[in-house]
C-alpha cells in the first residue's frame, strides 16, 4: 500500500511533488511505490515529514479528497499514521 505524507510547512512554497491543501493546512503527497507499513512511515520521515495521521474529520476529508484527486474513484489502500503496532486493536498516532 502506499503511504500519504503530509509536511506541516507553511506557505505556498514547498516541493514539487507535494500539493498544499487548505483543508489539511499543509502539504500533502501520496507516495506510488508500495511498501509496508514501516517502511510507508521511513519514507515520509526521510523526506523530513510523517506519515498522515487523519486525526481530525478536516484533515481527514484533505486526505480522501488528495487521495481521490490522484487515484480518480479507484478503490484504493493507503496508509497513514494511525496504527496498532504495539498490541491488536489498540491504535495510536505517530503525531
Amino acid at each position: 500500500m502506499p503511504p500519504v505524507s503530509i509536511a506541516g510547512q507553511s506557505g505556498r512554497d514547498f516541493r514539487f511533488d507535494y500539493k498544499f491543501s487548505k483543508k489539511a493546512d499543509g502539504w500533502l503527497k501520496l507516495h506510488q511505490v508500495p511498501a509496508t507499513w514501516r517502511d510507508a512511515r521511513l519514507i515520509c520521515h526521510a523526506e523530513g515529514n510523517v506519515l498522515a495521521s487523519p486525526l481530525t474529520n478536516q484533515l481527514q476529508s484533505a486526505i480522501i479528497d488528495y487521495v481521490r484527486e490522484v487515484r480518480g474513484t479507484e478503490l484504493t489502500t493507503i496508509f497513514t499514521g494511525v496504527h496498532a503496532s504495539f498490541s491488536k486493536g489498540d491504535y495510536f498516532s505517530i503525531e
